[in-house]
């Protein structure tokens, strides 16, 4: 049975600035050209995008709350294989793992935008871009091993006028070695969305060899179902969105060839999973039935069964709306979206310890 509450736990919450070019006021969504936060590891070491101008994006991570652009550490990238330097326009960092290795995606100028796949080796003071090879698309995940995934593009030629954008595939790369998990490319479109630290992959394909979520571990995969699968933890927990009944996207948690839909909080119609830590805590958002209701939309956790509204958790005078939680660390760490005071911000919030240590000896002994 699965049980709806607001909380009375209490949270501490931290904001995340998006930039100096992060306009006023709430904004409309959290996937528009904005600053946003998109993962957190269990030091709290957050990374996402900020705003260094308008509609000018730069890979960042936050420390204590304290913003580190990224992209102007790296600044010009030299490619190996032309020995030209590149002055990268516009970069996003989309995971972190526990030791700290970002990865994301970043876009050049030439006569056009062409986005590479990297990932940022960063110390205290600099950070190096390592490219994983000139293939088009993005990286998504990261696991303790260094393991990536994510997806790439069908490429006949060095400028993006020649992608071919119809060949998307879900792609691995191990110590910077590339494999399409689908084999040869053949026009069908798939993603990479997570892998966990088994080599446990999921995602999701629209073509003629697997339609909806799958999984893939040594080369074989299973069919999650109708559904769109965001992450994976160490346990084989997957959690994404499927659609309902409605046709409306709702949370599901997969576990053990089961799918179970996860409750909205009360009154909402629309929900989505967006990732889910060691202790099986999940984190996402609900928001009303009507999916332009954004503004509707509550960053929620899911922990045994129960929906906690992460908004409920703070003082009532915090002037918090917490909106979309993206990322949550084993350690109880939760990043996302929301306003403070009106004004669109980024936001790290520590789950309290009795919410985070029932969680941690629940999905213990589920393990069992």
């Amino acid at each position: 049975m699965h049980l709806i509450t607001h909380t009375p736990f209490q949270a501490t919450v931290t904001e995340l600035a998006l930039g100096p070019a992060e306009p006023g006021g709430p904004g409309d969504d959290w996937q528009v050209m904005l600053g946003k936060v998109n993962d957190v590891n269990a030091n709290g070491k957050a990374v996402g995008r900020s705003m260094a101008s308008p509609l000018v994006f730069h890979a960042s991570h936050w420390t204590s709350g304290l913003l580190t652009d990224l992209q102007a550490l790296v600044g010009e990238y030299t490619n190996e294989t032309t020995k030209d330097g590149w002055i990268i326009f516009m970069s996003e960092a989309n995971a972190v793992n526990a030791g700290g290795t970002v990865v994301g995606f970043v876009e050049y100028t030439e006569s056009i935008l062409v986005p590479l796949l990297g990932r940022f080796e960063v110390t205290a003071d600099m950070a190096v871009l390592n490219m994983t090879g000139i293939f088009p698309g993005r990286a998504l995940d990261i696991n303790a091993s260094g393991q990536v995934v994510g997806y790439s593009f069908q490429k006949v030629a060095w400028h993006s006028s020649s992608i071919n954008q119809t060949s998307q595939y879900a792609v691995l790369w191990d110590n910077f070695q590339i494999t399409s998990l689908f084999g040869t490319p053949s026009g069908d479109r798939s993603e990479a969305h997570g892998i966990n630290d088994h080599g446990q992959i999921v995602g999701v394909a629209w073509g003629a060899q697997i339609q909806g979520g799958w999984l893939w571990q040594d080369g074989q995969f299973t069919l999650t179902g109708n559904n769109n699968p965001s992450a994976i933890n160490n346990a084989g927990q997957i959690v994404g969105r499927f659609p309902n009944g409605l046709g409306f996207p709702q949370a599901f948690l997969w576990e053990r060839s089961v799918q179970t839909a996860l409750p909205m909080l009360p009154g909402h119609g629309i929900s989505d999973a967006l990732d889910i830590n060691a202790a099986g805590q999940i984190v996402g958002y609900s928001q009303a039935g009507d999916i332009r209701s954004v503004t509707t939309r509550r960053a929620v956790v899911w922990s045994e069964g129960v929906v906690h509204d992460l908004t409920a958790m703070l003082p009532r005078d915090s002037g918090w709306t917490l909106g979309i939680a993206t990322g949550i660390s084993d350690a109880g760490h939760v990043v996302g979206l929301g306003t403070y005071r009106g004004e669109r911000k980024g936001f790290v919030l520590t789950l309290p310890q009795r919410l985070t240590v029932t969680g941690i000896f629940s999905n213990m002994s589920r393990m069992a």
